[in-house]
């Protein structure tokens, strides 16, 4: 009975356990394209050939002498996932004086994203019983997901019980049926993962490859008569290693991801354009772009063409109570290069693109189901014409991105998140809130985002002269004192630590060590572009910026660098039940 208890444990931890999500692509659509979790059921338990649990293997043969017994056995795995999200389409322009959030107007209707996915997998595992348990197997898997974006009237039950899915526009009549603005996005994919396992009682360690193939189609309304599509073929391999021990697990991985986009544009007026995206739906890409360079047909355009290889390495984790609760966290690198050519422009853009990015989530039923995910990128883009002489030109760029979600507001969670934020930012004033209500205001996603533009790259990259790495410390140590100096920022920084000189210390302390390790990837950075090498100037870019995005110093450093007319920050605030606002910070 105990084994039986303890095999079903692991079995629900094991399927509760899926791959970490971004909220949505806009985000970090990478952080998707981590390799599909093993399918072998995790050690010590097995199945028999029937599928039922043997519980007849001994761990630990009498005399402490090992039983060695090997088995192949089959597995399998049936998984399904769902998600909904709903924003108001209300909007504000301002708030009031005291910075209150306005609760949204039914009238102005609803954006609601539903997600679902489905994935099978089957293989064979052959094991062995040597006082530990080895296993070794090999399975394919399939699945398939879809994502609609629909603008809706109601958020109740009831009505999104009854509301019809978005079909494909397969036709003018079913065209017409939907809304501007609404999006519509399906996938099909495969692959085939094999892994390697030991364990030992109830603590167990992998490794893992995967391949993988997925096909995507987006669909996006632009006006009552033209739709966007994209047709996108993405190719991924990943490696990986973990350690388990009954609700933990955490893995490494290295993965390679190489994407394939086509997107054009059709007028549903001409029925030579409905019958061009049917070809298109079918694979039929060939007879698609060759409609598009046709001149003569004004119906179909061609707006890009879109290849990307991704290299990129992370460390995952998660801690799962089967149906209660569950929690993952992601730290991840990647670098980019994409070549996309514009055909309409006539331009080709080769970007260079390093980002590093930490993702964390909690779902299940005693979950407020958060989300926190921030990322900085650094950007180099080499832009030249796809026919003819024109010179060729070099931007670079960067862009910090920070959100938290959550359900179930309030405004004890709102004054909490609006201080994080300051303490990463700044600018206490310009993003302090108020609640509308005293009590619940439904889910709320919070959203910071930071551009810093070519001109102050190419300044910091061409004319600034780093200083020393010690003088750039002692700069921030010196920043960090003179704000402390005044009580009410200390309090404002540090809370009920505000009286503890250790407070001070610890910001001096991280603060430095942020500012060593910028100091670093800054003269890499430079040396890279001096070279030329664009690839590992956006590389360094990114670890650079990662580390004066840290906390309100270590930023205001990064301010001054690129100089503060170089640089745009935006706060945004929507959810369910509020409107949604959006302000530019003035620096």
């Amino acid at each position: 009975m105990k084994n039986l208890l303890i095999s079903v444990f692991l079995i629900f931890s094991f399927l509760l356990t899926g791959s970490l999500r971004a909220d949505e692509k806009v985000y970090f659509s990478n952080i998707e394209n981590s390799a599909f979790e093993a399918f072998a059921i995790p050690l010590p338990v097995r199945l028999d050939i029937n599928g039922q649990f043997n519980h007849d293997i001994p761990f630990i043969a009498p005399e402490n002498e090992a039983a060695f017994e090997g088995k192949f056995y089959p597995t399998f795995l049936i998984a399904s996932g769902s998600n909904e999200k709903i924003y108001a389409l209300s909007k504000t322009e301002t708030l009031d004086s005291d910075n209150t959030l306005k609760m949204a107007s039914d009238e102005d209707g609803y954006i609601y994203i539903k997600k679902s996915d489905l994935s099978v997998g089957f293989g064979l595992n052959g094991s062995m019983v040597a006082g530990a348990t080895f296993s070794i197997g090999l399975a394919p898997y399939f699945g398939k997901g879809k994502i609609e974006e629909r603008i809706i009237t109601s958020k109740k039950k009831k009505y999104l019980k009854e509301l019809e899915e978005l079909a494909i526009p397969q036709s003018k009549e079913i065209f017409d049926s939907w809304k501007i603005g609404e999006k519509l996005s399906y996938y099909k994919k495969g692959g085939v993962q094999f892994s390697a396992s030991a364990g030992y009682f109830l603590v167990g360690a992998s490794i893992g490859f995967t391949a993988e193939g997925t096909w995507k189609v987006i669909m996006h309304k632009i006006s009552d008569d033209k739709l966007v599509a994209h047709m996108r073929k993405m190719k991924l391999v990943s490696l990986k290693s973990g350690v388990s021990a009954v609700v933990l697990s955490t893995d490494a991985r290295k993965y390679w991801k190489f994407d394939d986009d086509f997107s054009f544009i059709f007028d549903f007026r001409d029925e030579k354009a409905i019958n061009t995206l049917k070809d298109m739906l079918k694979g039929r890409m060939k007879r698609v772009q060759e409609l598009a360079r046709d001149l003569d047909v004004e119906s179909v355009t061609a707006m890009a063409h879109e290849n990307s290889k991704t290299s990129g390495h992370n460390f995952r984790g998660s801690f799962s109570i089967p149906a209660f609760f569950s929690a993952r966290f992601l730290i991840g690198e990647e670098l980019e290069k994409s070549t996309t050519e514009y055909y309409k422009d006539n331009l080709r853009i080769d970007i260079y693109k390093g980002e590093i990015a930490r993702y964390a989530s909690t779902g299940g039923a005693v979950s407020r189901n958060y989300t926190r995910y921030n990322f900085f990128d650094g950007n180099v883009a080499e832009i030249k014409a796809i026919q003819g002489e024109a010179e060729k030109k070099v931007i670079t760029w960067a862009h910090y991105h920070y959100l938290f979600q959550r359900d179930k507001f309030d405004k004890k969670t709102l004054d909490n998140e609006v201080i994080k934020l300051f303490r990463k930012i700044g600018y206490y004033e310009q993003i302090k809130l108020n609640a509308p209500v005293e009590g619940k205001f439904g889910s709320v996603r919070i959203q910071f985002d930071t551009v810093f533009s070519n001109p102050g790259a190419v300044r910091l990259l061409n004319e600034y002269k780093m200083s020393t790495r010690d003088d750039f410390v002692t700069k921030g140590s010196s920043l960090i004192r003179g704000y402390f100096a005044n009580d009410s920022n200390a309090k404002l920084v540090c809370g009920r630590l505000q009286k503890i000189k250790m407070c001070e210390k610890i910001f001096i302390i991280q603060t430095r060590n942020y500012l060593k390790r910028a100091h670093k990837y800054f003269s890499k950075m430079k040396e890279a572009w001096r070279n030329q090498d664009h690839s590992a100037v956006a590389k360094n870019f990114s670890r650079f910026g990662k580390n004066l995005t840290k906390n309100l110093f270590t930023f205001e450093i990064f301010k001054e660098l690129f100089g503060k007319n170089n640089i745009k920050m935006f706060l945004s605030v929507q959810g369910d039940e509020i409107a949604r606002y959006q302000k530019e910070i003035m620096l």
